[in-house]
């Protein structure tokens, strides 16, 4: 094995991993999804949206933030997120606020501004069937629960923006100015404080969106750690990228004055990638056990019957001791099965009323009488050899449930 080779099957196989090995194994298990999945043609139909989405967005961000009278600062904050590209960076930010004030202004007419809208709430769907995919969830809310859980997310999201500005300003009118003559040291400090208290705002900010957005109970810490990669990240993708864009000159030649829309589309392609590399980051850290070595790979007979026994015990075990419903992130973090293996295992049991599945947030209950489960009646129900199970089977808690008969025929 190559020197690399050998790095990475260290890491990986490391038993008790150190907090450096586990950084490195989601930087792998990131990049590696990022090259062998769909996430860039996520990030591609995002950028396409985002071009019909963003002068709604800014319009509706700077109606909100004029309320608070600190319009001015998002207007510096696009323009520094547009800085990477340059001169091109510029032209476009000046374009996309003159289309602003005609949005605020009332230029479009009703129905106009209907298609804005509802362009909004395209992006948001867009961006949670990418994310949800990420997180292997198939299934999508209602468009009631959707549209408020968008409107809350984009709420939090200036809330938290106004906090960001408003340290901003705090940190360079009241630290930063009065010390402006005094000690360099004091006010090199001052400004690491204010580019510190930046990141961890911007980490909160993406937190509530993949909290708000993703369907399925996100912990805030997991999406805090999304958006703490993004917003680290950040910085040196925007020098990378502005470096890279300085030192292209061909782009205004061969493209002439459509140079600047090219690079925006470049640019805003980069930036969609790194939030859905976050979004992965933030499921990594909710389900840590998905980058144990051996659970990448196909489960055999023998180990689906050890796991699905494995995990009916974790689901007894709750409902004896009073606890109630099991999530599937302990049922993930206590078996260090990926999610869809999980699935897999529980969907024998589900259709045959073993267990049941309570709301839309993959919590489970038991369903049959505990003392009809026997280990070779787990070890039947994952082999296909069950059909169900019968009416005086089931807790009284679920007594009404449809009448279903067990087997009980031996394996052939």
């Amino acid at each position: 094995m190559t020197p690399l080779q050998k790095l990475e099957h260290r890491i990986w196989q490391a038993s008790t991993p150190t907090v450096w090995e586990k950084v490195l194994r989601v930087l792998i298990a990131v990049l590696r999804i990022i090259n062998r999945s769909q996430i860039k043609l996520f990030a591609t139909s995002l950028t396409y949206g985002s071009l019909l989405a963003i002068v709604p967005l800014l319009a509706v961000l700077f109606t909100l933030l004029k309320s608070f009278g600190i319009d001015t600062f998002l207007q510096k904050i696009l323009m520094e997120m547009l800085a990477p590209m340059g001169d091109s960076g510029k032209e476009v930010g000046q374009y996309l606020l003159q289309f602003v004030n005609n949005a605020q202004t009332g230029l479009l007419g009703g129905v106009g501004m209907l298609f804005l809208f509802y362009s909004i709430f395209t992006l948001f769907r867009k961006i949670e069937v990418a994310l949800n995919q990420i997180w292997h969830i198939h299934q999508l809310r209602s468009s009631k629960k959707q549209l408020i859980s968008y409107l809350g997310a984009l709420m939090l999201t200036v809330l938290v923006g106004a906090l960001v500005i408003a340290g901003n300003v705090f940190f360079y009118q009241k630290l930063v100015q009065p010390e402006g003559e005094g000690n360099a040291i004091i006010v090199s400090l001052l400004m690491w404080g204010k580019r510190l208290l930046s990141v961890i705002l911007t980490a909160s900010v993406l937190a509530v969106v993949y909290s708000s957005v993703i369907n399925t109970q996100v912990r805030f810490r997991a999406a805090f750690s999304g958006g703490l990669f993004c917003a680290l990240l950040w910085l040196p993708l925007t020098a990378g990228f502005t470096a890279l864009i300085a030192g292209s000159h061909n782009y205004s030649l061969i493209y002439s004055s459509f140079a600047g829309m090219i690079i925006l589309l470049l640019w805003l392609d980069i930036l969609w990638l790194l939030f859905l590399s976050g979004g992965l980051v933030a499921y990594f850290s909710q389900y840590p056990a998905l980058l144990r070595a051996y659970n990448s790979k196909q489960l055999n007979p023998a180990e689906q019957e050890y796991f699905a026994n494995r995990l009916l015990h974790i689901i007894i075990e709750h409902f004896e001791q009073g606890k109630g419903v099991v999530k599937l992130s302990q049922l993930i973090n206590c078996t260090g099965l990926n999610r869809q293996q999980v699935l897999n295992l529980l969907a024998p049991f589900l259709s045959n009323k073993v267990i049941v599945s309570v709301g839309e947030s993959h919590t489970y209950l038991l369903a049959m009488d505990r003392q009809k489960i026997s280990d070779e009646f787990i070890c039947q129900t994952i082999r296909g050899q069950v059909r169900g199970v019968s009416h005086d089977s089931m807790p009284e808690h679920l007594d009404n449930s449809e009448d279903l008969t067990y087997t009980g025929r031996q394996p052939e």
